[in-house]
């Protein structure tokens, strides 16, 4: 047998060759229409938006002071040792017993890591009756707050929904020597040059297109109208999606007051109690974004 030598097959190199030539000939009306705008005279109506870029720097610029504040977090949920109730994969956790949970974390002397002479505290409790509402408030929250606990918790809730539609599907893989159809688009090389062609008539196609100078400012201007629109919905649906999630703003006496909480019921069998720890100065912040 001949050893195999990996090469351009000429197909593939003729292909090259024709791209390299559309790109240099795209190259030259670039190259004049570039000429002309030289030529234009540089006269424009000031930006009313420079004022409103400036405001949001500012508020930029202020927001950062604010999260330079540290803060201390603890988070309880159904799955850790001593704090769920259940067996294997079916634990659970009320409000109730995660207000206590949190309230018993707070006072233990004997974790080095727990937090002293804090002035005020945050409690926020992610609850739900079962995993699918409880997966989706979860992944709304970490779009706010991406806390590492909750995140894990997300990812292991996400997997035992999918394990109880899952669980009971048996791989299947063939045990002879079979014929079977091969798709050279399959492939990743090939697939990585159609992306450079695809690339390459994108861009030429752009350069071709016959729309005034109108036209292109128009359609940048939708584009821009369209962007803000969606942030705005999207914050909107994460807002409608954080429902199940209830706070409270706690300052003082932080143990006593955590046993005083209003939380929801025994109902609610399925609670991430995060409990946010610092001064009133870092935690002010965060009080204002849960609205407490």
């Amino acid at each position: 047998m001949k050893a195999i030598h990996i090469k351009t097959p000429p197909t593939l190199g003729n292909v090259k060759e024709k791209q390299a030539s559309v790109i240099v000939k795209a190259n030259a009306p670039l190259q004049a229409s570039a000429s002309k705008v030289m030529l234009l005279h540089d006269n424009y109506i000031e930006n009313k938006n420079k004022a409103s870029a400036q405001t949001i720097l500012d508020l930029r610029v202020d927001f950062n002071k604010h999260l330079q504040n540290n803060i201390h977090c603890c988070v309880v949920h159904p799955y850790q040792h001593t704090v769920g109730e259940g067996e294997g994969h079916h634990r659970y956790l009320s409000a109730p017993n995660a207000i206590k949970a949190l309230q018993q974390k707070y006072q233990d002397q004997r974790d080095q890591q727990q937090p002293h002479n804090n002035q005020a505290a945050i409690v926020v409790l992610i609850t739900a009756s079962h995993l699918t509402p409880f997966y989706q408030t979860l992944t709304a929250f970490n779009q706010v707050m991406p806390v590492p606990e909750l995140q894990q918790l997300t990812r292991r809730v996400k997997a035992l929904i999918e394990l109880e539609t899952t669980k009971w599907e048996q791989p299947k893989a063939p045990q002879m020597p079979y014929w079977r159809q091969l798709q050279l688009t399959q492939w990743q090389s090939p697939q990585n040059y159609l992306k450079q062609l695809g690339a390459t008539q994108a861009a030429i196609e752009a350069m071709a297109d016959d729309q005034s100078p109108k036209a292109i400012l128009t359609e940048l201007i939708n584009k821009k109208r369209q962007y803000l629109n969606q942030l705005y919905v999207d914050w909107q649906q994460t807002t409608q999606a954080l429902q199940n999630v209830v706070g409270q703003y706690l300052a003082g006496n932080i143990s006593q007051q955590l046993t005083q909480l209003n939380a929801p019921g025994h109902d609610q069998v399925l609670t991430a109690g995060v409990l946010l720890s610092g001064t009133a100065d870092a935690l002010h912040t965060l009080k204002e974004t849960f609205n407490l």
